[in-house]
C-alpha cells in the first residue's frame, strides 16, 4: 500500500494477519503511526479493517501500522506491512511505479521494493559524491536531476541487491540486513552508467 505526500486516503483495507485466520476474532482496529483513525470499521465478511487516514500524509517514508484484533476475552496486536509514502513531486529517481515498469520481476511488497530503491539510491549518490550536485558560489549544493542512464543504474543496483539478498554464491538463503544492503558494492557496468568512460583512441 503506497500513497503520495498530501494524500488522505479513505477505504484503506487492512486484512486480518495470517496467523490469526483461525482465531475467533470479534472485531479489530488499526493504528496508523500510533494514531487510531476516527473513521474505521471491522468488516466481518472480508475479515479486514477498513479505515480512513487520520490526517494527510506529510513525510515520505515508512508509516508503521499496528493491527489490533479483539476476542471475547482480550486482544492481540500485530505489526503489519507499513504504508509507503512517496513525495508528491518526484526528484527524478525511480518510484515504486516506475521501478515496476522497468523491472518486471520486482518484489511485490511495497516495503521491500521501497527499501531496495532507497538503499540503491544512497549507494549511487555516495559513489557519485560531488558529481551528483551543482554547487553555487555560496557553497549551496543542489541535486542534479538524474538522466536516463542514472535511472537505469538505479533499478539495476536495486535488482542486484535483491538477487544477492535472496541467494548467495553458495545457494543459501540470505536476509536483508540493513548493513549488508548499505555496503553492497556497485559493479563496473553500473559505474559506467553513472560516469561513462570516454573512449579516446590510443596511438603508438
Amino acid at each position: 500500500m503506497h500513497y503520495k505526500t498530501g494524500d488522505q486516503p479513505a477505504g484503506m483495507v487492512f486484512p486480518l494477519p495470517e496467523d490469526l485466520f483461525d482465531a475467533d476474532v470479534t472485531g479489530a482496529t488499526v493504528r496508523i503511526a500510533g494514531v487510531a483513525p476516527i473513521t474505521q470499521h471491522w468488516d466481518d465478511e472480508e475479515r479486514a479493517v477498513v479505515a480512513t487516514a487520520p490526517a494527510p500524509f506529510t513525510v515520505p517514508g515508512y508509516v508503521p501500522v499496528d493491527f489490533v484484533a479483539q476476542f471475547d476475552e482480550g486482544n492481540a496486536t500485530r505489526e503489519v506491512e507499513p504504508i509507503i509514502i512517496e513525495p508528491a513531486v518526484s526528484d527524478g529517481w525511480l518510484t515504486l511505479a516506475s521501478a515496476r515498469r522497468a523491472w518486471a520481476d520486482a518484489p511485490d511488497s511495497d516495503e521491500i521494493l521501497h527499501g531496495l530503491l532507497t538503499a540503491a539510491k544512497t549507494g549511487l549518490l555516495a559513489w557519485l559524491e560531488d558529481r551528483a550536485f551543482t554547487t553555487a558560489e555560496d557553497g549551496t549544493k543542489t541535486p542534479i536531476a538524474p538522466g536516463e542512464s542514472w535511472r537505469v543504474a538505479h533499478w539495476m543496483q536495486a535488482r542486484a541487491m535483491w538477487q544477492a539478498g535472496r541467494v548467495n554464491r553458495d545457494g543459501d538463503a540470505m536476509g536483508f540486513e540493513s548493513e549488508a544492503i548499505a555496503l553492497f558494492p556497485l559493479n563496473r557496468d553500473i559505474k559506467h552508467l553513472l560516469i561513462p568512460k570516454s573512449r579516446i583512441p590510443r596511438f603508438r
